[in-house]
């Protein structure tokens, strides 16, 4: 009908500014009801992020103990490790030394039964250089036996 009476135009009417109104009571309630309810919001984001920052450092915790205890047990088992190797060292030096003592003692014994061959060699050596040597000087000290003279002559007589 405004198109037909001329009265309606193509383009849009301007806006008119309208007075402030003044603030009531529903509106103070309606800005501190959105104020509560982003602040709702932002808490609740905080709880979640809280709870989640808590959970992965109850997480971390737990996982570091599981690393504490098995760090701790290799530990123990590196210085029983150390320890046996300490032992089994000390085992293998003490073996060594018995077997030095036993090679001294074998030594000694051999030592022993060569001392006492040469000895009994000794002994048999000087037991046969005095029979020599008693032969010897009886035979020296035996008076010989003088050579008749006839028989001296008659040998003589007889090469002739």
């Amino acid at each position: 009908e405004l198109k037909v009476q001329g009265l309606w135009t193509p383009h849009r009417l301007p806006k008119v500014a309208e007075p402030p109104r003044h603030q009531t009571h529903w509106d103070f309630l309606l800005k501190e009801m959105e104020w509560m309810a982003n602040d709702f919001r932002m808490e609740r984001r905080w709880k979640i992020s809280a709870a989640q920052k808590l959970s992965r450092a109850v997480k971390k915790y737990h996982e570091d103990k599981v690393q504490a205890d098995a760090k701790a047990l290799r530990a123990e088992l590196a210085r029983k490790k150390r320890v046996a190797q300490n032992v089994a060292r000390e085992v293998t030096k003490f073996w060594k030394q018995m077997l030095q003592v036993v090679d001294y003692k074998q030594k000694a014994q051999l030592e022993a039964v060569k001392r006492d061959a040469l000895e009994r060699h000794l002994d048999f050596m000087v037991a046969q250089t005095e029979r020599f040597t008693r032969d010897l000087t009886r035979d020296i000290r035996k008076p010989a036996l003088p050579a008749p003279a006839n028989a001296a002559g008659a040998a003589g007589a007889a090469g002739a």
